[in-house]
């Protein structure tokens, strides 16, 4: 037994005064780290509580005298930590959800710009159709018109022709009358009736009547136009401009409904 604490003497020897003394000073300032740690956590929490008895001891010593005095409270402070950053959180929420909004809003104007165009598109579609169709219907009249002309103008010559014909065995007296009749059908044959000349198309111009959802009032618009010719704030109104507008340029009039759709006239 006394030989081996001896070993154990020896080899606590050996390592303090061998190689291996650096890994003991490591160890000593490790431990005496540690118990600086300890020593000071020890003062505080000492500290606080001394400050808490004598916050005590004057509340108790107020409270005989009728006095208030105010208490920290560790938790109390917490709290109202934890609710300052509840009201930033919600803030930032507040402004994240404005900024999805007016994402929304200006995506929403343009696809009603969209929308405007489209329908605009339509409009000249139709004009041009209806263009097409008024040149188709006066075509035919045009023609008729014509016609009268062509034979009064052809009457005088087989006439002529006819009078050419004739042999020349026949008597003076029947030249005569025959040269006779074509003197006398000759102003009527010169009067040549006015062919009608065919309708120009209108031109593809049109007055439209739409709401406007963004300034919240009635435009009045004329085709090929990016500018409002007139803004008003009720239908009855716009309707009113636009048909003084129409009739006075001879153009067509356009009606939209408040929801973008065409109002049947």
């Amino acid at each position: 037994m006394q030989e081996f604490f001896q070993k154990i003497l020896d080899f606590i020897k050996d390592f303090v005064t061998g190689d291996l003394w650096w890994v003991t000073a490591i160890i000593v300032a490790v431990f005496f780290v540690l118990f600086l740690v300890f020593f000071i956590a020890y003062l505080v929490s000492n500290g606080k509580k001394k400050k808490l008895k004598k916050s005590l001891a004057e509340a108790k010593a107020a409270g005989d005298k009728g006095e208030t005095v105010y208490v920290p409270d560790p938790k109390a402070e917490e709290r109202a930590v934890r609710a300052e950053a509840k009201a930033t959180a919600a803030e930032t929420k507040a402004v994240e959800a404005e900024n999805r909004a007016f994402i929304a809003e200006s995506r929403a104007n343009h696809a009603e710009s969209k929308l405007a165009a489209a329908n605009e598109r339509a409009i000249n579609a139709e004009l041009r159709a209806a263009g097409a169709e008024a040149v188709a219907a006066d075509k035919p009249k045009a023609e008729a018109a014509e016609q009268p002309a062509d034979v009064t103008k052809e009457e005088p010559e087989t006439e002529a022709a006819a009078a050419a014909a004739e042999p020349a065995a026949k008597k003076p007296a029947a030249r005569k009358s025959a040269a006779k009749k074509a003197v006398a059908e000759k102003p009527a044959s010169e009067k040549k009736p006015a062919a009608k000349k065919a309708a120009e198309p209108k031109r593809e111009e049109a007055y439209t009547v739409k709401y406007d959802k963004t300034k919240k009032d009635w435009v009045i618009k004329k085709t090929g136009q990016t500018r409002a010719t007139r803004r008003v704030k009720t239908k009855e109104e716009a309707m009113r401009i636009a048909k003084e507008l129409s009739d006075k340029n001879d153009t067509a009039l356009v009606v939209h409904k408040k929801d973008g759709k065409f109002q049947k006239q």
